[in-house]
């Protein structure tokens, strides 16, 4: 047996635009990081973990100081690393 329930969602104006802001900002990401994705496509194929290898790329972290592209960082400042493994995940295919 399975239960499925409808629950409308009531949104202001403002959580709208948020939502909007935060759909675009995932969009423009994902067009860039399907550059970065492109252009290192085999040695990312070769890799024992896809995500791993595309954080490696774009992602500084205390034991990844300085990635490749340096870009995502300045950019995407603080972007969540939920929606960020999401997108590689989207972008992978």
């Amino acid at each position: 047996m399975i239960r499925t329930d409808k629950w409308p969602l009531q949104t202001t104006l403002q959580q709208r635009q948020l939502m909007q802001d935060t759909r675009d900002e995932y969009r423009a990401f994902c067009r860039a990081l399907s550059v970065v994705v492109l252009n290192n496509w085999a040695t990312l194929q070769q890799a024992p973990s896809f995500s791993v290898a595309v954080e490696r790329l774009i992602h500084p972290t205390k034991k990844n100081p300085s990635p490749r592209h340096h870009y995502f960082a300045q950019r995407f400042y603080k972007f969540p690393s939920y929606l960020r493994r999401a997108a590689i995940e989207f972008v992978k295919g």
